[in-house]
């Protein structure tokens, strides 16, 4: 990270707003002073010092970047890439990915007596921001017997994804809008089935296949969702790869 620093003693003026500014003031004794002595080189360089925090803008106390929920005719953006299946109430036996595109899917099952290559198509899907920063939402999709009602929960960028699954032959009513409805429903045979037999547990687990998608709601083949910009990437431990006072003396 290159960063420059500069220090007044004007209390009333303050700092300006951009570093062009800051580097536009003449120097002024403890008026205006620039930490950098070299002029087009940054003041100091930095690394960080075990896990770099998350590079993404947002607010660094308890306050969470804002994520802008989206509701998509699309997969959201956050799941869509390769997935491995970690855990499976269903198939546990199985070895399984899952690939997830905008439109379609496609669950690979191998290495068990259920093995089989299934497609899907999107119906709809949802995505939106918890109060601690977790992303939550559902997509919707079927195949030629049923509709798949999906429901899913990431902590942060690395983690798993939990997932909760259903399914039901009923074009009417379709699936539910949360997972709280989707698990109120009786169960029914294939008007509505729960691919969950521990309670409190989700269906599956899955995991990302090589890099994670950007960690932020949005409608995949769509613009970016907005976000509010404040600085949590800079939260955390740094090593400083240049003395922060050198050739500065303090009195």
């Amino acid at each position: 990270m290159a960063w420059d620093w500069f220090w007044t003693t004007d209390q009333q003026s303050g700092c300006p707003s951009t570093l062009e500014a800051a580097q536009a003031k003449p120097l002024n004794g403890d008026l205006w002073k620039a930490g950098s002595n070299v002029a087009g080189t940054p003041t100091l360089t930095m690394a960080c010092n075990g896990t770099c925090p998350r590079f993404a803008c947002g607010c660094g106390a308890n306050v969470m970047p804002t994520q802008t929920a989206a509701s998509c005719n699309t997969q959201a953006e956050l799941l869509v890439g390769q997935w491995r299946i970690v855990t499976d109430q269903n198939n546990p036996q199985c070895d399984q990915s899952y690939r997830l595109g905008s439109n379609l899917s496609t669950l690979i099952m191998r290495n068990c007596a259920s093995a089989a290559t299934l497609n899907f198509t999107l119906l709809n899907a949802t995505c939106g921001a918890g109060a601690s920063g977790e992303l939550s939402g559902s997509f919707f999709e079927k195949d030629d017997f049923y509709i798949f009602c999906n429901y899913w929960h990431k902590r942060w960028s690395g983690s798993d994804v939990a997932w909760d699954w259903f399914l039901t032959t009923d074009n009417q009513s379709g699936c539910p809008s949360t997972l709280e409805a989707a698990h109120a429903k009786h169960q029914h045979g294939n008007l509505w089935m729960a691919a969950t037999y521990v309670a409190g547990t989700p269906s599956l687990t899955v995991a990302c296949h090589g890099a994670c998608p950007r960690f932020a709601c949005g409608c995949s083949g769509a613009s970016q969702a907005s976000r509010t910009s404040h600085p949590d990437l800079l939260v955390g431990q740094l090593a400083f790869l240049a003395w922060l006072w050198r050739g500065i003396s303090v009195e």
